[in-house]
């Protein structure tokens, strides 16, 4: 049991790695993705409704400005 827990996260690793086709596109997209997604994920459980709502149209102002992707601009609005 202590053998197949150290190695968890390989293991984890070694699924995620098996949806792509290439490993050149995986080590492509993965970089970025886990950017993007350190960027958003925060603890839930931490955060009455109201806050993280709060907290996510917040952080998704600031991907905005920083993107400066404006389709996102229109479905907030509801022009889309």
């Amino acid at each position: 049991m202590r053998a197949e827990n150290s190695h968890r996260h390989v293991r984890k690793r070694e699924r995620h790695l098996k949806r792509f086709k290439s490993l050149i596109h995986a080590r492509r997209f993965l970089p970025a993705y886990c950017q993007i997604r350190c960027f958003f994920s925060r603890r839930r459980h931490l955060y009455s409704a109201q806050d993280y709502r709060e907290l996510i149209s917040n952080k998704f102002d600031a991907w905005n400005e920083m993107s400066n992707f404006k389709f996102a601009a229109k479905l907030k609005v509801g022009i889309g």
